[in-house]
């Protein structure tokens, strides 16, 4: 369970990155700039989107893949991986983002969300 205060401090560290979002999802969230997902928040955690070219950074950084117990064991998403620390140096957090907003522009937006757009969960307080 993500707490709307980590929520809302990940939203002070990501400020400066353009039509920032977050969607409830899973008892997390989804951290959107506009329409492209490149974040998710997970048990107070940041998870960043990687692609082939950003992930051996993360690896190297000593960061670990998503992980989440299922229904059929343990599941792991390589393609989100967790920033190791949220020390309050901005740049260093919105240098990583900005490798997650690259990572989610080469996957590209899903046909549905290109089509009827990003569907709003409601109002809360990661909705600031």
């Amino acid at each position: 369970m993500t707490t709307d205060a980590y929520v809302e401090h990940v939203r002070d560290l990501l400020a400066s990155i353009p039509d920032l979002r977050f969607r409830k999802m899973f008892g997390g969230a989804g951290v959107y700039s506009g329409l492209r997902m490149f974040a998710l928040l997970a048990a107070d955690q940041l998870y960043i989107k990687t692609d082939a070219a950003s992930r051996a950074r993360f690896e190297a950084a000593g960061s670990t893949p998503f992980t989440f117990q299922g229904a059929g064991g343990r599941t792991t998403i390589t393609s989100c991986w967790r920033l190791r620390t949220l020390a309050e140096d901005h740049p260093k957090v919105e240098r990583w983002a900005r490798l997650g907003l690259e990572a989610a522009a080469h996957a590209g937006a899903p046909t549905r969300l290109r089509a009827r757009g990003l569907a709003d969960l409601g109002p809360g307080p990661w909705d600031g």
